[in-house]
């Protein structure tokens, strides 16, 4: 089995020591990385090179796609054949027109193999329970929701100066909405499809980045439930939790604390915490990507929605108006 990761910055290695555990057992890695020092460092730790786009004429059953975000449009124009899975970080890029007509390509381009988004937050036990409870309707309908997620961004890479960091960049792809966009996923794997959405971004910290350090968003979806999600890279103590209400009760998320509590009433509370080491949902989400019958990871289409959802929220942010759903992309 062979695999090539692209891109092999933080991510990118942390997709080398995956591929390579004994649970995939992917011996033969291949790294594509455009900065050279990064390739001495690929070569150093034992992968071959291989040149995107080149002359070589390689076949690969996994490919990961972990560049920097502004890169991935380019990247996923040159892939080479893939057997098994196509894993792109999330987001699926930082541009919903240019990527769309690119997204719908690579679905009939790739035979049998599996494309997915990484929004692997799906893979948590907590939002399976929720799933679950959902499907069985065990709280009612879904009525509202509060998903939040406040991370200080120069805690992203304690290692390297914040500034220098593609995620403080809105040329390089970075910023709240599109790099902390797993919430706009969660919402929607749990609730269900966006009709229309308002929002707001921008900066409002003294954090020198030309990215976005906040984003409000309200989502109402088909079923009528409403929904609001909060982003920003300002909050010192990383805060994530999502709470949504039902008829008959309430659930929330802890993803910091990995806890779980369903309220029935006012002293009726059920708490669950979950052991979950850090690479745990990575794994989770390559078994169910390479398992035939996985259902629970982000198709394609599914992150593209995603990319369309961040699309209208800049737009709203523009017109301070509503923006409905879909969108046309028929011109990428």
């Amino acid at each position: 089995m062979k695999a090539l990761v692209i891109g092999y910055g933080s991510i990118g290695k942390r997709h080398c020591r995956l591929l390579q555990e004994q649970q995939l057992r992917q011996s033969d890695i291949y790294i594509a990385e455009l900065q050279p020092n990064r390739v001495k460092e690929a070569f150093s730790a034992g992968h071959k090179i291989y040149e995107l786009g080149g002359a070589l004429n390689e076949d690969f059953d996994i490919v990961v796609v972990a560049s920097s975000t502004a890169s991935h449009i380019n990247v996923l124009k040159s892939l080479p054949q893939i057997n098994k899975l196509l894993y792109i970080e999330k987001p699926l890029a930082h541009n919903f027109l240019k990527v769309a007509p690119i997204a719908r390509y690579l679905k009939k381009s790739h035979g049998e193999a599996k494309v997915v988004v990484g929004y692997m937050l799906r893979q948590h036990p907590a939002v399976q329970k929720v799933k679950k409870l959902i499907h069985n309707n065990e709280l009612g309908k879904v009525l509202k929701y509060r998903a939040e997620c406040g991370m200080f961004l120069p805690n992203w890479h304690p290692w390297e100066d914040y500034r220098d960091f593609y995620m403080s960049d809105i040329d390089g792809g970075g910023g709240a909405l599109l790099d902390i966009s797993h919430e706009i996923d969660l919402v929607t794997y749990l609730v269900g499809p966006v009709q229309r959405t308002f929002g707001i971004l921008g900066n409002l910290s003294s954090l020198e980045c030309t990215s976005d350090d906040f984003s409000e968003i309200i989502l109402h979806h088909k079923n009528n439930c409403l929904g609001s999600i909060s982003l920003d890279l300002i909050q010192k103590d990383t805060f994530r939790k999502t709470r949504l209400i039902f008829e008959n009760g309430e659930v929330e998320i802890d993803f910091v604390n990995k806890k779980l509590s369903v309220h029935t009433g006012v002293k009726e509370v059920k708490n669950q915490v979950f052991e979950l080491g850090a690479d745990d949902l990575y794994l989770r989400q390559y078994k169910d990507a390479l398992n035939t019958d996985g259902t629970v990871s982000c198709s394609i289409d599914e992150g593209l929605n995603v990319m369309e959802i961040i699309h209208a929220v800049r737009e709203s942010s523009i017109s301070g108006s509503f923006i409905n759903l879909p969108i046309y992309s028929g011109s990428g």
